[in-house]
């Protein structure tokens, strides 16, 4: 298929972004129409949800529950080896990973699986997604054999079977892999996994109605069956406000932002960390963060509590939501070469409050395993300390929620496939299953008087939320396999593609030539290094019309490479989209590296000493200066990014804190944070009227 089209296909499939019926005519047909945007909408969801579900049942070893989530025929391919059918993938697993039900006591286990590129198919039954799955392995007590990590991607199928959906394939192509006291490293090629997208549709997450494909009538009269999909659409939305509202309190968490992060509490919440006590109170839950350390980085803290595998469920009243995920933590200080990795799952309760902003009402925290990461999972089992003085919880852990061998934080969500409560191993036990807090109380929102127009600009927003989302990952995928071709041409006419401690390409063409001008040549065939990365944890503000958006989105950099184990790194995006011709577009997509990084991965991110990194990159021989040297001429908002060779009065590399910019302002209070920059093409001018000081 030609890129025009596809572009016209896009236009087709942006109706959601940007037609609508006029308002006065609220005919059958319309919302038949809407109704069937909305299921298509609702059905991409289900396919993350079912997604992330895999991945929550790994870290339990739910071997079963994880074979049950695919279709009778349903095929998973895992390198060489391949299963067919639940029973089969369900012993498949089992063998390879742990030989019964479950982990053994002290066990660990993590199958972050992030990054999804989610396309559903014309005629809505089937579905395709590409994942980034990074995984560890560990025993405590056990040997070096059994402690490792894994890498990898997932080109995965999905089918609607009968109103359920089902993994039909999952394909696992592995990247890298090592024991945890050697590192990731090559195992040979790198394989060049193709893609079920290309640049012109990555952005295009429903595809356009077929011409010839009858739309389902609706039951009832038009008024009702509008309401009801004003409610559905309200809960699309709702999802994308928790989702930033739970990324944000990670981002907040990481960077020692107290202040904000205690805004994100209901005035009546509770904290639980399972391992501490209970707070009680948003007061006292803003108080027992310093726990860790009073507001702000110090120089060589490293307090990195990224989230992964988050699904969501929203209460039937739309006044109450659950979240769960894994959170994974890579802890440190540099100052006394202290550096620890750890896994905990959270189970959050959110409630949505009379002015209709939602908070956080319960945060459950269960850490499954800390290490220290020098000595690994086998070694080493840290338990946390006691709360210093002042800083004693409201309460205690009940015995119900405390944390051992075979303990499970609840499934709130019943299996998606089989429709009941999630089995669990035998001999093992849940714990957070009863609520802290008694129910909101609250009552279901009212429904209807709206139009068909404002019911479809209203979900477009949420279309938005996953164009943005497919973008941004498309240009990770496009990156690490240095596909500068279709990497440009996700981006706008006039789009900014910013290097790191260089400056900005402009336009599709110019970002091609600039990558490799810049030595990022293409891949040689057969490969043997990779450049492993992982963007997540997106906060994405889409705006009222549905028509753009800004990101903020967390780096991890996992290089791979066969002479050398890998190493870890950080980094963020500031990123902006639009749609342009019907398109969802990358506008901005710009990088902030590193703010923190291992020198190796023996010595990981606390053993820095005073190695200085230079990432000094020269822009090419005739490059135009207007826009290779853009960002050394926005000294405020980038400052601290550029590198140490080019400008070391103003470089700040790890293990200094740099100053983390932000796009979004805070969910709840609406607070802009101090290093706070909506637009990077036009901030600069703003913060120069402000006489802004950057600060950590």
């Amino acid at each position: 298929m030609t890129s025009k089209a596809l572009l016209a296909l896009g236009a087709c499939a942006a109706a959601l972004t940007l037609a609508a019926p006029a308002a006065h005519a609220q005919s059958a047909a319309q919302v038949a129409r809407l109704a069937l945007d909305v299921q298509r909408m609702e059905d991409l969801r289900a396919v993350k949800t079912l997604q992330m579900n895999y991945a929550q049942y790994a870290q339990y070893g739910l071997w079963s529950q994880m074979g049950a989530l695919f279709s009778a025929k349903g095929v998973m391919i895992y390198g060489k080896d391949t299963a067919t059918g639940p029973a089969a993938i369900d012993a498949y697993l089992k063998k390879k990973w742990s030989g019964r039900e479950g982990l053994a006591a002290g066990g660990v286990r993590a199958e972050l699986i992030d990054t999804p590129v989610v396309h559903l198919s014309a005629n809505g039954n089937s579905a395709k997604g590409r994942w980034s799955e990074v995984t560890m392995n560990g025993q405590y007590g056990g040997p070096d054999s059994l402690q490792g990590w894994a890498i990898g991607v997932h080109e995965n199928e999905y089918v609607k079977q009968n109103g359920v959906w089902k993994i039909s394939r999952l394909h696992y192509y592995p990247y890298a892999r090592g024991t945890y006291k050697d590192g990731w490293t090559t195992a040979g090629e790198v394989p060049i996994v193709p893609f079920h997208f290309n640049a012109f549709n990555a952005s295009i997450v429903v595809p356009a109605v077929p011409a010839k494909m009858a739309i389902p009538p609706i039951k009832g009269a038009p008024g009702a069956a509008l309401a009801d999909l004003d409610r559905r659409i309200t809960r699309l939305n709702d999802e994308d406000k928790i989702r930033n509202l739970q990324n944000a309190f990670g981002y907040y968490s990481d960077r020692k932002m107290w202040d904000d992060a205690g805004d994100l509490f209901a005035e009546d919440a509770v904290l639980e960390e399972a391992d501490v006590g209970i707070y009680v109170g948003a007061k006292s839950i803003r108080h027992s963060f310093e726990r860790l350390g009073p507001q702000g980085l110090k120089k060589g803290e490293l307090n990195e509590r990224p989230k992964f595998d988050m699904t969501v469920s929203i209460a039937r009243d739309g006044r109450s939501a659950q979240v769960r995920g894994v959170e994974w933590r890579e802890l440190g200080d540099n100052n006394t070469q202290m550096a620890r990795l750890g896994l905990a799952t959270f189970v959050n309760t959110m409630a949505q409050g009379d002015d209709g902003i939602w908070r956080i009402r319960e945060m459950r925290v269960f850490p499954t395993q800390t290490t220290d990461y020098y000595q690994g999972w086998n070694q080493s089992r840290i338990e946390t300390p006691a709360p210093g003085a002042g800083f004693a919880p409201d309460r205690p852990v009940p015995a119900a929620d405390r944390m051992g061998d075979g303990a499970i934080p609840v499934f709130f969500q019943n299996h998606p496939v089989t429709g009941k409560p999630v089995i669990l191993p035998a001999g093992s036990r849940t714990v957070g299953a009863g609520s802290l807090l008694p129910a909101t109380g609250g009552v279901a929102k009212p429904a209807g008087g709206t139009t068909v127009a404002e019911a479809q600009r209203r979900l477009s927003r949420s279309y938005g939320y996953d164009a943005t989302d497919n973008m941004t990952h498309a240009f990770g995928f496009y990156l690490v396999d240095n596909d500068f071709v279709n990497e440009g041409r996700l981006y706008t006419k006039d789009g900014w593609r910013g290097k790191q401690a260089v400056g900005f390409c402009i336009g599709a063409e110019h970002i091609a030539n600039c990558e490799t001008s810049w030595g990022d040549l293409p891949l040689p065939h057969p490969r043997f290094s990779w450049g492993g990365r992982m963007m997540f944890q997106p906060v994405i503000v889409v705006s009222e019309d549905g028509k753009s958006s800004v990101e903020h989105t967390r780096l991890h950099s996992f290089s791979v490479d066969p002479d050398m184990p890998g190493v870890l790194s950080g980094a963020m995006y500031n990123d902006q989209f639009k749609v342009v011709d019907g398109v969802w577009k990358a506008d901005v997509i710009s990088i902030e590296e590193p703010y923190w990084s291992s020198s190796t991965y023996k010595e990981g991110w606390s053993k820095w000493g005073d190695k200085v990194a230079d990432t000094h990159k020269t822009p090419p021989p005739g490059a135009a200066e207007a826009d290779y040297d853009r960002i050394t001429k926005m000294k405020i908002r980038f400052y601290g990014i550029d590198d140490h060779s080019r400008d070391p009065e103003n470089a700040v590399l790890w293990p200094n804190i740099k100053p983390m910019w932000l796009n979004f302002k805070n969910p709840v209070s609406g607070r802009e944070p101090w290093n706070y920059c909506l637009d990077i093409k036009t901030c600069e001018a703003d913060l120069q009227a402000k006489q802004h000081k950057p600060r950590p």
